[in-house]
């Protein structure tokens, strides 16, 4: 195995005083740090605790449709300037399957020039359709191991070179842990990060067992895991099952613990059902009332800093400047155990099912 890179903090040099033009050349003086405020490792590097996504500015699956390109490519460097260090797409984060990479051409115009962050992008899904509807993701579609690394080939390009690329296996519950094909499929990972294709490797929707048996294939190439996890959905909380379906995601969180892989979270504020207006989190529920009471400015605030206390990098998204995250407000954000407690007892606001 190739030797493991040197540990780079990304955050020490990441402020607040830039713009949504660009972050700036300047290095920010080191803040004293908390305990939901410093950095969280993924494999060599030390990233924010919120990460920036980009499905609603390359997919029109969210009400509303998709932002412009120069309109998304400025919440990209606000996110930038306010912090954040790890950012995310897929290949098949756009409109259709003749623009695909158009999410991750957005991201490296938009971090060009910048303080080096983290990109972690996705392959290996099919697209049909035009992405409006949850039945334009081809879930069971199952990637050959022959077509890994002209994928990975195709995201690198996209982004290019400047910033550090994870790519990570994007659909995984399609394949049976144990399976030929899977251990083939991560071979052939295995063998175009060490040719360079990309800087470390990941996985999506992933159950332990998958978790388990990447990370005996990859070793320390395999540095994250990203899957949905928010007081909505938490089977990542919960014990493993042994002999599980290839779908099931319990302990998910502690098999990474175990492995000494970082766990990225996705849909922290309801995820697709909040799209479709099936969830509304903070709204007449125990959530937004102690969203009031601590001071948190949104719920959502109130949930990245609860995600903080786990350890993970929460994902988020938007699609407008006003819902681009602020780590330094999350941060500022004091909740003590008893407001831990009665936020994981909440049940968040289920407008209908």
């Amino acid at each position: 195995a190739p030797a493991p890179p040197v540990v780079v903090d990304l955050t020490a040099a990441s402020s607040s005083d830039d713009d949504e033009r660009g972050p700036s050349r300047k290095k920010a003086r080191a803040a004293p740090r908390g305990p939901t405020d410093g950095p969280v490792a993924v494999g060599p590097w030390r990233v924010s605790r919120q990460g920036f996504g980009t499905l609603a500015l390359g997919t029109a699956y969210s009400p509303g449709g998709r932002p412009s390109e120069a309109d998304a490519i400025q919440l990209v460097r606000l996110a930038a300037a306010r912090g954040v260090t790890f950012f995310d797409a897929a290949d098949v984060y756009c409109f259709d399957a003749s623009e695909t990479h158009y999410a991750e051409r957005l991201l490296a115009r938009a971090l060009a020039g910048g303080p080096q962050v983290v990109v972690s992008t996705k392959g290996g899904l099919k697209r049909r359709g035009d992405g409006t509807r949850s039945n334009s993701w081809h879930f069971g579609y199952k990637l050959a191991a022959r077509d890994v690394r002209a994928r990975v080939d195709a995201s690198r390009a996209a982004l290019g070179s400047e910033h550090a690329v994870i790519w990570s296996l994007h659909n995984v519950d399609a394949w049976e842990p144990r399976s030929k094909e899977f251990s083939e499929v991560l071979e052939a990972m295995r063998a175009a990060c060490d040719a360079g294709a990309a800087d470390a490797l990941g996985l999506s929707n992933a159950s332990a067992d998958h978790v388990a048996v990447a990370s005996r294939a990859l070793g320390a190439r395999l540095v994250a895991v990203q899957n949905e996890y928010s007081l909505y959905e938490r089977r990542a909380e919960r014990p493993a099952k042994p002999h599980a379906a290839k779908s099931n995601k319990d302990g998910v969180l502690s098999e990474c613990a175990r492995r000494g892989v970082a766990f990225v979270s996705f849909g922290v504020f309801g995820g697709l059902k909040a799209r479709q207006g099936k969830r509304a989190l903070g709204v007449g529920d125990a959530v937004g009332a102690l969203a009031r009471r601590t001071g948190a400015a949104s719920p959502q605030d109130l949930v990245l800093a609860w995600l903080a206390r786990k350890n993970v990098v929460a994902l988020t998204g938007a699609r407008r400047r006003e819902h681009v995250v602020d780590p330094a407000r999350v941060a500022a954000l004091s909740l003590s155990d008893a407001d831990l407690r009665a936020l994981e007892a909440a049940k968040p606001t289920t407008t209908r099912k």
